[in-house]
Order: structure tokens, then C-alpha cells, then sequence
């Protein structure tokens, strides 16, 4: 409780009732496979560089998954991961379907698989160079992050959406660059380009950084809380 002291002529107002959350960090787990690290650098940096995200970035060799226990965890990235084992996908999948989050990106390794991972989604390369045609905003995945001014994407991988996923963002042809879906209880959100600047130069841009934080704010159901303060 904040309080002014002495009251002045109208005390009805000389007192504020606020919340406080006191927590450690969580943390997100970022897979990566086939020893590349680079999209899991330029991830972490940008989660530490943001403030009030409450969230640590834990990068972790997707090869070595299966049987880890992601209940433990905020969300999870699965970075560019091509084709996952039955029991890491199954694995995947159960976490986010009872109440968990997971960030999907796609890269050049997904787009040789086919198939978007955690989905049953086909996926192709397009090496178009565009702009961003569409941003959504008004979504809270997406807030403060701009409309991706300037960014330039070189690679992408066109992806064919549910009909009941939610489209965030997309490019100038208008294929999806963001999508939502659901899964039983929980969310994923699919990025269609990779997050360093072999594939575009979305880093180099100042959308970037609120592009991640907030996302991962999103995923990780801060937005939820009641609290005044963290």
C-alpha cells in the first residue's frame, strides 16, 4: 500500500492498493539442432537485452531432448529442427496440448523436411525477397513491436494454415509470416523465418528485440497475472 501522509482535502485518494509478484526468472528452453547455435545466441541476447520479461533463455541440443521434462519450463522454442524423433514430437506435443506454449520457427532444415513440426502442416522454401505486407497490431502477441519497418526476409517457408489458426503477420505476397494455433489446452505460435540474419535482416531492426520479448511475454502467460508489479 502507498500512502500520502499528512491528508490533504481529500483523503479518499491519499492511499493505492497495488500487487507484487516476487518470483525467480523463469526459464525458456531454446532447441536447437545439428550444433547450430547461432539462432539460440541471437535469441538469448535479445531476451536478456529486454526488460521485465521475467524469462531466462536455456539453449539445449535438440538431439538430446527426448525424455526431458518441459512441464519444468515457461515455453519452448523449437528452432529450425527438421525432423524430430517420435518420442521428442510426441513428447512436444503432450506438453503443449495440456496447458503449454511453444514457439515454432522454420528455417532452411524445416523446409527440407516438408513438414512443420508439433503439425501435420506442409512446408516449402521460397527464396522471394519481400517486405512484411501485415501486422496484427492489436494482438497481444505482438504489441509494441511495430509493423517490421524496412525488415527484408530472403528465405521463408511457405506454410499452408488450419482454418481455425490465427494469422499475425505476413509478408507482401501475403503468405503467413506469424501464425497462431491452438493445440487441446494450449498455443503455438509459428514463425516462418529464421532468427539471426542468415534469412533476413529482422535483427538488424529496432522491431526486433520488442518482437521477441513480447512474444515470449505472450507465450509465457505473464500478460495473465493480476499483478501492479513484477
Amino acid at each position: 500500500k502507498v500512502t500520502i501522509e499528512p491528508h490533504d482535502a481529500l483523503p479518499n485518494d491519499d492511499e493505492f492498493n497495488f500487487s507484487l509478484e516476487r518470483s525467480d526468472p523463469r526459464r525458456v528452453l531454446f532447441l536447437y539442432a545439428a550444433g547450430n547455435t547461432r539462432e539460440a545466441f541471437y535469441y538469448k541476447t535479445a531476451i536478456d537485452s529486454a526488460s521485465d520479461t521475467g524469462l531466462i533463455a536455456e539453449p539445449f541440443p535438440l538431439e538430446q531432448a527426448a525424455g526431458k521434462d518441459f512441464s519444468k519450463y515457461a515455453f519452448v522454442v523449437l528452432n529450425d529442427a527438421g525432423g524430430l524423433t517420435d518420442k521428442t514430437a510426441q513428447d512436444l506435443c503432450g506438453y503443449v496440448q495440456h496447458g503449454g506454449a511453444a514457439l515454432v520457427i522454420l528455417g532452411p532444415s524445416t523446409a527440407r523436411s516438408g513438414r512443420v513440426p508439433l503439425s501435420s502442416g506442409r512446408t516449402a522454401d521460397d527464396r522471394t525477397v519481400q517486405g512484411v505486407g501485415f501486422v496484427d497490431t492489436q494482438h497481444s502477441a505482438l504489441a509494441g513491436a511495430g509493423r517490421f519497418e524496412n525488415v527484408q526476409f530472403f528465405q521463408t517457408n511457405r506454410i499452408t494454415p488450419k482454418p481455425d489458426a490465427h494469422v499475425l503477420a505476413r509478408l507482401a505476397d501475403g503468405t503467413p509470416l506469424l501464425v497462431e494455433e491452438r493445440m487441446g489446452e494450449g498455443r503455438t505460435l509459428t514463425f516462418t523465418s529464421t532468427v539471426d540474419n542468415t534469412s533476413n535482416d529482422f535483427p538488424l531492426h529496432a522491431s526486433f528485440l520488442p518482437f521477441v520479448a513480447q512474444t515470449a511475454r505472450y507465450l509465457s502467460g505473464k500478460e495473465e497475472g493480476p499483478s501492479s508489479v513484477v
